[in-house]
């Protein structure tokens, strides 16, 4: 499906570079069956469809932020929920420009999974990974950046990614860049992505995103690596261990108390194996108890 030798080679130069940039990772009929259009079909026509991990996009449509209308939900015979997609209202807002978007694909598509599984693999970090489905007329999401590194590969038609230049570094995931001003810099390059081919896209690099062709699919591989701000808070659960820390503010925050915290703090991070602890938040970092795998009929 994918030359993965390659891929993990030209992923890991892709992060040392530190900029965006253009991967070859498959050819043209070995990409198409990542995920195929009647992959697609099945699962928005198979009653497993939830809001919002199945959502509608459009930067042109403020409504589409949210939007649910084009799911019903039933209660069956049997006395559970079914997610139905409403034809009519899900194919009037993709003609008006909506992307479709199904996060956390890996769960639905085998071959997204073992993409997925891979980049954490390689890059040692975790990875999340989501699939648009977008048509020429289609907006998607405009101007923004990520608070992860992404790799994005080309499925099906052709996109058109432009890039501005950071201007808030090293983002976490919990920095929205629709809280922020989209920088009036020129764009400083383009990258025309076909099937097979992936863009690496830095964490921060902001970037607007436009179908080329009839319709696209691609898959976006989000990895989240452990950061300085990980090693804070293994010290943070060091910390709980004194039993100053543990205590209550004073009502009134004398000179004397900012010296002895400040005292306090140090001498207790003297304590601790910062060498332990990075390697604590690395290891950590990687993990997501909701993504424990069941190996039935074992039961430990």
């Amino acid at each position: 499906m994918l030359n993965y030798k390659t891929f993990e080679e030209d992923i890991k130069k892709a992060r040392e570079l530190g900029k965006p940039c253009k991967i070859m990772v498959a050819s043209e009929e070995e990409a198409a069956t990542i995920v195929t259009w009647q992959e697609i079909n099945d699962f928005l026509n198979s009653g497993q469809v939830d809001f919002p991990r199945v959502r509608l996009a459009n930067s042109s449509n403020a409504e589409m932020l949210g939007y649910r209308g084009f799911l019903e939900t039933r209660l069956t015979k049997s006395g559970y929920n079914l997610g139905r997609v409403r034809k009519k209202a899900f194919l009037d807002k993709i003609i008006r420009g909506s992307s479709i978007i199904i996060d956390r694909c890996m769960d639905y598509f085998p071959n997204t999974r073992t993409i997925n599984d891979f980049a954490e693999s390689a890059l040692l970090g975790k990875a999340s990974s989501n699939l648009y489905c977008s048509w020429s007329n289609s907006s998607s999401f405009g101007w923004h950046f990520d608070g992860h590194d992404v790799i994005a590969i080309q499925i099906q038609g052709s996109k058109k990614w432009s890039f501005k230049e950071p201007t808030f570094e090293y983002p976490t995931n919990s920095d929205k860049s629709f809280l922020m001003e989209v920088p009036q810099q020129e764009t400083c390059f383009e990258l025309r992505i076909e099937p097979g081919e992936a863009v690496y896209v830095p964490k921060g690099y902001w970037h607007v995103v436009e179908t080329l062709t009839e319709n696209s699919v691609h898959l976006t591989v989000g990895i989240n690596k452990a950061r300085n701000l990980d090693v804070l808070s293994i010290i943070e659960q060091e910390l709980r261990r004194h039993a100053f820390f543990r205590m209550d503010l004073p009502d009134k925050i004398s000179p004397e108390y900012v010296i002895n915290f400040k005292e306090q703090l140090m001498a207790s991070i003297n304590e601790i194996d910062l060498d332990q602890a990075i390697s604590r938040a690395k290891f950590e970092s990687c993990l997501d108890l909701a993504d424990a795998k069941i190996n039935l009929p074992n039961l430990y």
